[in-house]
């Protein structure tokens, strides 16, 4: 056997490899290449998140100022809202007992 010591194969004269990449290798580059081609896309995910958070956050404080000057009417000690999402602040900011509010179905 050319190359060999004592039986074992060392590959070829100069101790290279003609293996190809381990396990290791295409993982990392597998990777590197998902990362490059949805990189863009999760950074407009953000972006859009971002300004929905911001957005919400403002019909939140607006909500919340006209709770404290008493322009939101609570007609028969109910609170109706159009979806459940300001209920809870809603009926923390008016003072309204548990249970006083629901969804207008």
């Amino acid at each position: 056997m050319a190359g060999s010591v004592r039986g074992v194969d060392h590959g070829p004269v100069g101790g290279g490899s003609l293996a190809g990449p381990n396990d290791d290798e295409v993982s990392a580059a597998l990777t590197a290449g998902l990362l490059v081609a949805f990189a863009p896309t999760q950074a407009q995910r953000l972006k859009r998140l971002r300004v929905v958070l911001i957005t919400q956050a403002a019909l939140a404080a607006d909500l919340h100022a006209l709770a404290d000057r008493g322009a939101l009417a609570v007609p028969n000690g109910r609170l109706r809202v159009p979806n459940c999402r300001p209920l809870l602040a809603l009926g923390l900011w008016l003072g309204a007992a548990p249970g006083a509010s629901s969804p207008a179905a």
